[in-house]
């Protein structure tokens, strides 16, 4: 049993590996293979475990084929359509963006490609509109295909889209035809979350500092938590405290299976006919599941429910099980109802924690008291799931063990207590919840001075690089060997193990040799040139309306995925949002030695150098050069100031352009020997207004990379341009369809390009585009970024 169960769940995470999803003839020629196995060896456990392996995977099949075949077709991409929907979670506001999660009720005939109950992910940019969880509305949207920007070490948000079910992704179109329709029909429990959202927001005030806390411990919602806040929680590995969780939901059920147990046992008649026992564990049950409907049903109450109800169901018949078992069933149990929980590092983290807990156990049953065993069980969840926030979000939080250690039981036995009271009593009257809930602020706003503090403690949080995957198998080999149980042997071996894994050596370039990484940002710029010893940032990507920027989103995660802390030298080709945005978060999260700007704003970039051609400095065998702005000629502020940094290596010449234009383009071509590169990034994200026919001639590329967001508004990059570049035999790749772009230039030997759209491809990625939009938007020009293969060898 144990072994089949473990089997459906890595065929279940075995397809989540597949670059591709399997065509239908390959689960059904694995599932009918092992009937015949059945039929043949039945009596094999080996056979058993197969046979679930392959059901694991098909059944995984079955659901991701489904999500994958209702995406929009391409076709849809860029027009608009009118739709009655629904609107499916609690609406997220950041600044002057609405996001919703509609679900589609009503598909509008012209966009026949939706179907009633597929998933939407819209972004309202008005703000005269407000939205309820549960509501019905008739909208007008501009949809495309589930995208997100792809780049290594970063946020995968198509993997997140895939998980939520999303098969398109909008933005409102302000129109008449807009209006809010009934809030009738179905959701109705997720309707009641909103009217409990609405007392609660009453009974605590809407500018309350910790009432995103509060809706987060009552309900599930997140949506009202700021990032600052999750920035805190997630420096001291917190994070797991602000949702309804596996432990929120089983102590409210041991509360209520005690409650009804005392109570039961004050009746005596009752009590010798029914065991207070048996009547206390479905009023358990029960109450956890109405605690795991209010947070949605997410996957650590799932897996509470599942564990809870095996429990409970041995307590109901009066018979023993082992823990181990109750974990494997619920994990199964897991996959059975969702096997897309594999994408979501919490149900990852939540499962091993369970698994920890366990395992700190095992051996220690009766050694020592409560609190050693709380401690005990605090030292083992917080070393054994240091390979997983390791291997997705880089960080060690030193400070999490102690946190954790105050925090659980503060939550478990005070918070979370006077939170579901003051739910209860606010759903009765606000004026009533307003005094238990008025407790939980006050407890909060004394503490949370400190927990900021230990936040922003130079030793709180470590960054780290994602290990390899032989660095991540022996950390958690050495991990686990070090938490085994008493009487084992050479445990400090393990200890010693986990600390070489800590240490795997990180491969560097040999001296000559330089990279470069073309990050895919959307509409903006930003390129990290690296040689051995030092660490180069062309800019920083754009700023969004919601105040996010590419700078925290995908620059600084890139940069720590390799484990860089420091940036020799950032060069912020002008100060237009989308090349400028991410540089005060890159400057307040990594120590960088040098800035310097082109057209630069004293006031919003202070302590910067302007760019000057002719400056020149060396860097392991790489020679970097500013190009221009020329102090001697007169350009126009703005893009025509963009910094140009030309960077020489022996194995090829790489060519930064900023945005500048033909004005600039005209200056640079006096000195057109300076010009000619193996590597140019495309100026100004391959508008009509750069790339002068004159210009190409003079850099004459092997490759030609372009920056440009998919499907962007302005049609970058336009056809003319890139045709201009292909004539000349130039292989051209755009961000927006291949991902990041990283171009490895050796000092010995062929150079090394790959797009992150094909080499970390998983199926429910979108695939490398092999086109690009033009202005007209109907018309295509057809190419194929991934020909730069065989365009390596310089033509």
């Amino acid at each position: 049993m144990v072994g089949m169960l473990l089997a459906f769940v890595a065929g279940t995470g075995f397809l989540h590996l597949q670059s591709q999803l399997p065509g239908p003839f390959w689960p059904l020629a694995m599932l009918l293979a092992a009937a015949v196995l059945l039929v043949g060896f039945r009596a094999r456990a080996e056979v058993w475990w197969v046979a679930a392996f392959v059901l694991g995977f098909s059944w995984a099949w079955w659901h991701a084929i489904g999500i994958v075949e209702a995406r929009l077709p391409e076709q849809w991409a860029g027009q608009d359509v009118v739709l009655v929907g629904r609107i499916a979670d609690f609406p997220q506001s950041n600044g002057p963006v609405t996001r919703l999660l509609v679900e589609v009720e009503v598909p509008a005939e012209e966009a026949s490609a939706l179907r009633p109950g597929d998933r939407i992910r819209v972004n309202d940019y008005g703000d005269e509109r407000e939205y309820r969880a549960g509501e019905r509305w008739r909208f007008k949207l501009r949809l495309k295909r589930p995208r997100g920007l792809a780049n290594p070490g970063s946020f995968d948000y198509e993997a997140w889209l895939f998980r939520q079910r999303v098969v398109a992704t909008g933005y409102v179109r302000e129109d008449p035809s807009i209006e809010r329709l009934s809030a009738g029909g179905s959701f109705v429990w997720l309707r009641v979350r909103a009217w409990l959202a609405e007392r609660i927001d009453t009974a605590t005030g809407q500018d309350s500092a910790h009432l995103g806390v509060i809706r987060a411990l009552a309900l599930g919602d997140r949506s009202r938590l700021s990032s600052d806040r999750w920035s805190v929680f997630a420096a001291t590995g917190t994070s797991h405290l602000m949702a309804i969780s596996g432990l929120h939901v089983g102590l409210l059920s041991a509360w209520v299976f005690w409650l009804v147990r005392l109570v039961w046992m004050r009746i005596p008649a009752r009590a010798q006919r029914w065991p207070p026992d048996r009547v206390a564990a479905p009023a358990a049950l029960l109450a956890a599941t109405v605690y795991a409907a209010l947070a949605g049903f997410s996957v650590p109450t799932q897996r509470a429910l599942v564990m809870l109800a095996v429990v409970l169901l041995m307590i109901w018949r009066q018979r023993a099980v082992s823990p181990w078992r109750v974990f494997l069933l619920a994990l199964a149990a897991v996959f059975v109802f969702d096997p897309l929980a594999w994408l979501a590092p919490g149900a990852w983290l939540s499962f091993a924690a369970v698994a920890l807990i366990l395992y700190g156990s095992w051996g220690y049953r009766h050694a020592g008291g409560a609190v050693r065993s709380l401690l005990r069980i605090q030292w083992f969840i917080a070393i054994g799931l240091v390979p997983m926030t390791l291997w997705w979000f880089q960080t060690i939080s030193w400070v999490a063990p102690v946190v954790n250690l105050i925090a659980v039981p503060v939550f478990s036995i005070a918070v979370v207590p006077l939170v579901l009271v003051g739910t209860v009593l606010a759903a009765m009257d606000p004026a009533w919840g307003s005094v238990p809930l008025h407790w939980v602020e006050v407890g909060l706003e004394a503490v949370w001075p400190y927990w900021v503090l230990l936040a922003d403690s130079s030793f709180g949080v470590s960054d780290w690089r994602t290990p390899s995957l032989g660095a991540l198998v022996l950390l958690v080999v050495g991990a686990f060997w070090f938490l085994a149980p008493r009487g084992l042997p050479g445990r400090w071996v393990g200890l010693c193990l986990a600390v070489a894994a800590l240490a795997w050596p990180v491969p560097r370039l040999d001296d000559g040799t330089v990279e470069l990484t073309l990050l895919d940002v959307g509409q903006g710029l930003s390129a990290i040139v690296r040689t051995r010893d030092h660490v180069l940032v062309f800019d920083a990507g754009p700023r969004h309306a919601s105040g996010s920027d590419a700078g925290r989103l995908v620059v600084i995660p890139y940069l720590k995925s390799l484990g860089v802390r420091r940036v020799d030298a950032l060069v912020v080709s002008h100060a237009d949002q989308d090349h400028a945005g991410g540089v005060a978060a890159l400057r307040a999260e990594l120590n960088v030695d040098r800035v310097w700007m082109g057209d630069s704003d004293q006031r919003r970039f202070p302590a910067v150098l302007p760019c000057r051609a002719g400056e020149v400095w060396a860097w392991d065998a790489v020679q970097f050069k500013f190009l221009h702005p020329q102090p001697d000629k007169t350009v126009s502020a703005g893009n025509e100031g963009s910094c140009v940094l030309s960077v020489k290596a022996p194995g090829g010449h790489v060519l930064l352009t900023g945005d500048i234009g033909f004005e600039s383009e005209r200056l640079l071509l006096q000195a057109p020997e300076a010009l000619d590169a193996d590597v140019l990034v495309v100026p100004h994200h391959g508008s009509a207004g750069s790339s002068s026919p004159a210009f190409v001639a003079a850099v004459s590329p092997n490759w030609a990379l372009v920056s440009a967001g998919y499907g962007n508004r302005y049609g970058f990059p336009k056809s003319e341009v890139v045709d201009r570049y292909q004539r000349l035999g130039a292989s051209v790749d755009v961000t927006g369809h291949s991902g990041a772009i990283r171009l490895v230039l050796p000092s010995n030997g062929e150079p090394k390009l790959e797009n992150w759209r094909e080499s970390g491809r998983r199926y429910w990625h979108e695939p490398d585009g092999c086109h690009a939009d033009l202005a007209q938007g109907s018309a295509r020009l057809q190419w194929c970024g991934s020909n730069a293969k065989s365009s390596m060898m310089p033509h």
